[in-house]
């Protein structure tokens, strides 16, 4: 697949316009573009790679990763299941302490 269609894919789930995506829907492109091959070894190295791991995507920061074949061993659906639903809780997690701060401060 060529990088236009990742763009293409991208965009699909840029739901304001403003050219980034939710952490959950990159692990969702990473599955989708690698397939069988999808490796967390390598979605781990995305992560890691960036200033915050947790805040959205945008497209640079996702193109080159999509674009290379995925390094590791492919991962079982469960494996999948489960970080999808770390990356849920971690974005739940950040919503909560965000909330929290801004009740604070209004205190």
């Amino acid at each position: 697949m060529t990088c236009i269609k990742y763009f293409q894919s991208f965009q699909a789930l840029d739901y304001t316009g403003q050219n980034r995506i939710t952490l959950q829907n990159a692990l969702l492109l990473f599955k989708e573009f690698h397939g069988d091959a999808f490796s967390l070894a390598t979605w781990r190295r995305f992560l890691s790679s960036r200033e915050n791991s947790d805040s959205d995507v945008c497209f640079d920061e996702i193109r080159f990763w999509l674009c290379s074949p995925p390094v590791g061993s492919a991962c079982h659906e469960n494996e999948f299941t489960q970080e999808e639903q770390r990356v849920i809780d971690k974005k739940t997690e950040n919503g909560m302490n965000e909330f929290n701060n801004l009740k604070q401060a209004l205190v």
